[in-house]
Formats: C-alpha cells, sequence, structure tokens
C-alpha cells in the first residue's frame, strides 16, 4: 500500500492553480466509519459503504436494475403491516381474556349470593308453621280460586252503560231488568242450540233482557215513537262489546207493510212496550 502511495503522489504534482492532498485507504476507511479495512487498495468496498449510508439523491439505475429492491421494499412493507396487524390481534385477545376474566368473577360473586340468599330462604320457610296440606295441593287451590274469582260477574257495567244510553230519552219507561250469568261452557251450549239466531260468545258472558215502554204523548205518531225506539237501540250498539238484539217492537209492523193514521193500533195513545236483549262477554 506504501508504494501505491508513493506512485500517487509522484503522478499527482502541485502546480499555482492545483493542489493535492493524498489520504491512505486506512485513513480513509475510518473517517468514514467501515469497520473492517480494505485487504488492497481497491475502493469498491469503501464506495459501498458510502452509498449504504449516504445514498445519493438522484437515482441513475433503471428500473429492472432495481427490481430486486422493489421485490425487498414490498415484502418489507407486507411484513410490517402483518406485524402491525399481529399487534393489535394479540391486544384485542388480551382485551376479551381480560373481559372473559371479569365476567367469570362476577358469575362467581353472583352465584355466591344466590346460595346465601337460597339459604337465608330455606332458614325462613323452616320457621313457618306446618300446613296441613302439600304445596302442589295448596298451589291447585290457589288457582281454582282465581279462576272463580275472575269468572264472577256483576251486572254493573250493564246497568251503567243502559243509564247511559237512556240520557236525553226522557220518553223511555224501564219497566224492569233480568241479568243472568251465564258460565263459560252453558254459554258455549246456548250458541250452538240458537246458533242462527245469535253469534256465539266465547268463555262466560252474561245477559239482560229489558222491559220497557215508550210514551211520548197524544201529540206524537208511530214513527216519531219507532225514530226515539231506534235512538235508544243505536245508543246501545255503540258499545262494540255488546250485542243488542230487539225481541219485541213498539208496533207489530210486518215487514213491506207501512204505518197508516186508519190504522186503528197505530191510533192508539197507549204506551208502547218493547222488549230488548243484552249480550256481554264477560271479561271483554
Amino acid at each position: 500500500m506504501h508504494h501505491a502511495r508513493q506512485t500517487v503522489e509522484d503522478s499527482c504534482v502541485d502546480s499555482e492553480s492545483l493542489s493535492f492532498v493524498i489520504f491512505d485507504i486506512e485513513d480513509c476507511a475510518h473517517r468514514c466509519g467501515l469497520k473492517a479495512l480494505p485487504p488492497d487498495t481497491r475502493c469498491e468496498a469503501l464506495f459501498l459503504h458510502l452509498l449504504a449510508t449516504s445514498p445519493p439523491r438522484t437515482q441513475f439505475a433503471s428500473d429492472r436494475q432495481r427490481h430486486d429492491y422493489h421485490l425487498w421494499l414490498a415484502r418489507s412493507t407486507l411484513q410490517g403491516a402483518g406485524a402491525v396487524a399481529l399487534c393489535a390481534c394479540l391486544l384485542w385477545a388480551g382485551k376479551q381474556l381480560h373481559f372473559t376474566y371479569q365476567t367469570n368473577q362476577e358469575v362467581e360473586i353472583i352465584r355466591s349470593e344466590a346460595g346465601l340468599s337460597q339459604r337465608r330462604y330455606d332458614d325462613m320457610v323452616a320457621t313457618f308453621p306446618p300446613i296441613p296440606t302439600s304445596n302442589e295441593s295448596l298451589r291447585r287451590v290457589i288457582d281454582r280460586y282465581h279462576e272463580l274469582e275472575q269468572g264472577s260477574s256483576s251486572p254493573e257495567y250493564l246497568w251503567r252503560a243502559i243509564s247511559l244510553a237512556l240520557r236525553g230519552a226522557a220518553a223511555v219507561e224501564i219497566d224492569g231488568i233480568e241479568w243472568k250469568a251465564i258460565p263459560a261452557q252453558s254459554s258455549r251450549t246456548a250458541a250452538d242450540a240458537d246458533g242462527a239466531r245469535r253469534s256465539p260468545l266465547p268463555g262466560a258472558s252474561e245477559t239482560a233482557i229489558v222491559h220497557g215502554r215508550l210514551q211520548l204523548g197524544q201529540e206524537s205518531n208511530p214513527r216519531q215513537v219507532l225514530a226515539v225506539f231506534n235512538r235508544l237501540v243505536e245508543a246501545l250498539k255503540r258499545d262494540p262489546k255488546f250485542q243488542v238484539e230487539v225481541l219485541q217492537q213498539p208496533f207489530d209492523v210486518e215487514s213491506g207493510k207501512s204505518l197508516k193514521g186508519g190504522d186503528p193500533a197505530v191510533e192508539d195513545q197507549q204506551p208502547r212496550s218493547f222488549k230488548l236483549q243484552i249480550r256481554r262477554a264477560i271479561g271483554s
């Protein structure tokens, strides 16, 4: 190496405009940070080291020459993305593991509290006086009592509805109301026996037969009497729970006939009697 440096120094002679400073290759390697010194005077290793540590801004290699570098760059990008995804999955798995651990702890606490409550309940039940029957029999009796209580009915709803329908109908006089409750089985049997005339009501039902009279005075005519009667029937039918059936009209008018002033039955100014039947399903 010393002979090569001497040869270079002999060839590089200073002049007025040019001055040479010659460094030994070992000194250049130390200055550039190259750890392994070149075995000879060739500078390829030094140039490669400088190219790797301080690459130039201008790229003179073609895409074909840099193909392997592009593959390495893509592989490195994919590996980095995979590492990030793996870290995210590990974090999510850790979070789920922590959540599962907390849930199991809460379940154990709830189980212990439930066991403690059950023991307290058993201790309280043990202090109760004994009953002469089993719990199952007592439960059946209570259920039957509830069924009977729900099946019992009162005419209060029908009374109230009839009273509301009579408001403003001063010409209507009620002579009597026959009310009765029909159990579920009896209601179905009656509906089957008279199904052509009545629509069956499911379950138990109640029926009220209203007896009344219409008296509008001597100045009234049959059409006015029928109008008052029809208003009463329509008022009762406004309740969707009712099935209203006319058992007796105020006037016995045959189908296809009209009321005439000369008819003695029409000219009779006595109160006109009527009869209505109102049915309602109990519990509706």
